[in-house]
């Protein structure tokens, strides 16, 4: 059960490094929107602006470098736990980054910017559900920090209806956190179901080995028979001619009425034993190659 316990978890974790590659394009896409639009709308200094735009792109373009380098070789069982570990720091390093546009983007004066600040790292943080939540601690520490560092930036305004947002950007978090861990939970029960499934297919070629195996072995057993009768008819055959030899001279000699009537229900009854025998002994040398059929063309309508 524990070894079947690591392989799950060597699967989820192929699970999550296979989705990071999808996630580099879109993520590369809405950081240089983000970068441009809101240095649009500022207007201003914008050099701490694009320099979260190069960290999140280096942070993404590096985890998607080194999530296909773990995939590039087998995943040992004993390097699990320090995977994990190691794409905990990676995702708490990339959720800061994300987290950081609001302490470089979110601007009261304008309503625009808050507005898209907070749906994109709303977005962001929804869309790593169904990329990270195989591996829930790796998806759990993401949202900690994404919105950790959106709740930070906005009670830290000192305005109630940012600090409102604050709490709800908490309570937001919990509902990602429950729904994470039903997410892990389904991914981990596909993967045990495929496992099964992979269980079943083995025992059935397992039990078709075993089978093709007895059948092998009773045609083996068949052939032996046969080539046994074969190879004996003429010595099981002599009794059968001695037996009616025998019933022949006794014809010959002077009988009784019923002693003749005897005589010939015996050579009738012995007649049939050795028409069956030769039938039988015959088919068993067709059987083992012995006798090898002559076909010939014929006309069935004359049949």
């Amino acid at each position: 059960m524990q070894r079947a316990g690591v392989l799950i978890q060597t699967e989820q974790l192929r699970l999550l490094l296979s989705n990071m590659r999808s996630s580099l394009l879109p993520a590369i896409i809405v950081a240089l929107l983000l970068g441009y639009t809101l240095d649009q709308l500022q207007g201003g200094d914008a050099r701490w602006l694009w320099l979260w735009c190069a960290a999140v792109i280096v942070s993404k373009v590096f985890a998607t470098w080194d999530a296909q380098r773990i995939l590039a070789m087998p995943i040992a069982p004993q390097r699990v736990p320090r995977l994990v570990r190691w794409l905990m720091l990676l995702n708490a390093i990339d959720g800061a980054a994300w987290g950081a546009l609001a302490w470089v983007g979110l601007d009261p004066s304008s309503s625009a910017s808050c507005i898209l600040v907070i749906a994109v790292l709303s977005g962001i943080v929804g869309n790593s559900m169904s990329l990270l939540s195989p591996v829930l601690p790796v998806f759990a520490i993401f949202c900690v920090f994404e919105l950790g560092m959106l709740a930070l930036k906005a009670w830290s305004l000192q305005a109630l209806a940012y600090q409102t947002l604050s709490l709800a950007v908490l309570v937001y978090l919990a509902s990602l956190l429950s729904q994470g861990r039903n997410s892990a939970k389904a991914a981990r029960a596909a993967i045990e179901l495929r496992f099964d499934n992979i269980g079943l297919i083995e025992q059935l070629r397992v039990e078709g080995e075993r089978v093709n195996a007895a059948l092998a072995q009773a045609q083996q057993a068949n052939d032996a028979k046969s080539r046994f009768l074969a190879a004996a008819s003429h010595d099981l055959r002599q009794p059968v001619h001695a037996q009616g030899l025998f019933l022949e001279v006794l014809a010959r000699s002077p009988l009784s009425e019923l002693q003749r009537e005897l005589l010939d229900s015996a050579r009738s009854a012995s007649d049939a034993s050795a028409a069956m025998l030769h039938t039988l002994l015959d088919f068993s040398r067709i059987e083992a190659g012995v006798v090898e059929p002559q076909c010939e063309p014929s006309c069935c309508s004359r049949c």
